[in-house]
């Protein structure tokens, strides 16, 4: 004998959040440059412009976020950004284009592309599902 639910929607599935990976010492340029990012993840960011922030270049700033997240600088500014857009639909009444210049989109067709290529659903039945 089986406990499920008596109905599921199609497709619908499990939201679990990313492991996070070891992250450098905040007290390093390099922690606050990253830092100073999560603050503002609605501004534009060049990668050369981080590197130098950082005191490094291009390449070795490449490297060393790769070591210590994981994944490249835009994969990870990225996954911030769909982050901060679960947060902001889940929280607040703003319409779909204003969360996506909140979140650092620039557009809400780019937005609701990313958004769907991550979480295989619109971000309006996102708020639907997951509002609180």
């Amino acid at each position: 004998m089986m406990v499920t639910a008596p109905f599921r929607s199609g497709g619908q599935q499990q939201y679990i959040p990313n492991p996070i990976a070891k992250q450098p010492e905040r007290s390093t340029s390099f922690g606050h440059v990253i830092t100073a990012i999560e603050q503002n993840l609605a501004a534009d960011y060049d990668l050369d412009t981080i590197a130098t922030r950082c005191a490094m270049s291009r390449r070795t700033f490449t490297r060393q976020f790769k070591a210590a997240y994981g994944c490249t600088f835009g994969e990870w500014l990225l996954n911030r950004r769909l982050a901060l857009s679960q947060q902001l639909l889940e929280s607040t009444d703003y319409t779909i284009a204003t969360t996506a210049e909140l979140a650092g989109f620039g557009s809400e067709s780019v937005f609701r592309k990313h958004f769907k290529k991550s979480f295989n659903t619109s971000p309006s039945e996102w708020r639907a599902t997951f509002r609180g």
